[in-house]
């Protein structure tokens, strides 16, 4: 029994979850709202774990993917069997941090992608978060100022920086640009600086949104700055690094 309770990831928006719960040998991701009780409701994955190995300091985990017994929650839903390797890096009370997963459709394609722990050393790990952990975001202080927006964006961008100067290659790499890094980073950037995730992401827009020209001519610099600092030319600019989601900066003059 690796997982004694549950633990949510915020998608972008701070609102949306994917909680992942722990039953027997049986690991749901079930997708929802933070305000909503949506265990066994909805849109759920299911994975079979296969084996658990420690090495380096890294747990890992073999599982496959179940049949979904409710596919019409599902609209991309997709009965053949995939098989996965998640490499977590610590679990506690408040969190848990993954920093690998790799993915294969045989149990023999996805051993030739195994990657070494030494290589995770400096990964970033995406976070999910206890249920007690979530109940203490709410006692946070809540975004409501373009300043408040600043602070955040700030955080962001210098966590942006510093991630991907050491995202690992393979899989982990395109899935962690599209689907993972920015609802991690936006909740990071808030609890560096103080204030509440929970739907930061679509309150932070909407902040953005009404003071569009303002925060567009500010990024403008900041994005110009940003690939300067980092040495990357406007001919290269579409790298695959570079697909990260680009975040305004505002400023409250």
């Amino acid at each position: 029994m690796l997982l004694t309770r549950d633990y949510t990831y915020l998608v972008a928006d701070g609102g949306e979850t994917h909680i992942l719960h722990q039953k027997s040998d049986t690991l749901f991701i079930y997708k929802g709202h933070v305000n909503e009780d949506i265990h066994q409701i909805g849109e759920t994955e299911y994975f079979k774990i296969l084996s658990v190995r420690s090495i380096g300091g890294i747990t890992f985990l073999s599982i496959k993917s179940l049949p979904d017994p409710n596919p019409h929650y599902r609209m991309n839903y997709s009965p053949k069997t995939t098989f996965w390797e998640w490499g977590i890096k610590s679990i506690d009370k408040d969190k848990l941090d993954f920093v690998y997963w790799a993915s294969d459709t045989t149990i023999a394609g996805l051993e030739t992608k195994r990657i070494s722990p030494n290589s995770l050393n400096e990964a970033f790990p995406v976070t999910f978060y206890s249920t007690s952990r979530i109940q203490e975001f709410k006692k946070m202080k809540p975004i409501t100022t373009v300043g408040d927006v600043e602070k955040i964006v700030c955080a962001y961008v210098i966590a942006l920086s510093k991630q991907k100067a050491h995202l690992t290659e393979g899989d982990r790499s395109h899935n962690y640009l599209l689907a993972w890094l920015p609802g991690d980073l936006i909740t990071k950037a808030c609890l560096a600086e103080g204030y509440n995730p929970l739907g930061a992401g679509a309150i932070t827009d909407s902040i953005m949104k009404r003071h569009r020209q303002q925060f567009d001519s500010l990024f403008t610099r900041l994005k110009a700055t940003y690939l300067q600092g980092n040495g990357t030319s406007r001919s290269n600019r579409q790298s695959k690094t570079d697909k990260a989601p680009e975040v305004p900066f505002p400023d409250n003059k």
